[in-house]
């Protein structure tokens, strides 16, 4: 329940179900890269600005996470986008 402005109060206490990780082409080209759930070539996206290709690698993010832990969309009532 939100209480004031930016102040969230949960009944229970809130848990992390599964993470995922996304990329661009400098992380693709890393070291590390075969530790990255999805990754792209073009770090905008083919959108006008950061932005909205941050707002699409999201929604991707998300999406592939759901259908990888084969959660139920209806199962969540918060999501964070983080800092």
């Amino acid at each position: 329940m939100l209480a004031g402005h930016r102040t969230w109060v949960f009944e229970q206490k809130p848990v992390i179900l599964s993470t995922g990780t996304v990329g661009g082409p400098f992380e693709a080209d890393g070291a590390i890269s075969e530790d990255f759930d999805l990754l792209h070539a073009d770090l905008w996206l083919g959108q006008d600005s950061y932005e909205k290709a941050h707002k699409v690698f999201l929604k991707k993010l998300v999406k592939r996470q759901w259908k990888k832990e084969k959660y139920k969309r209806n199962r969540f009532s918060f999501f964070s986008q983080g800092t």
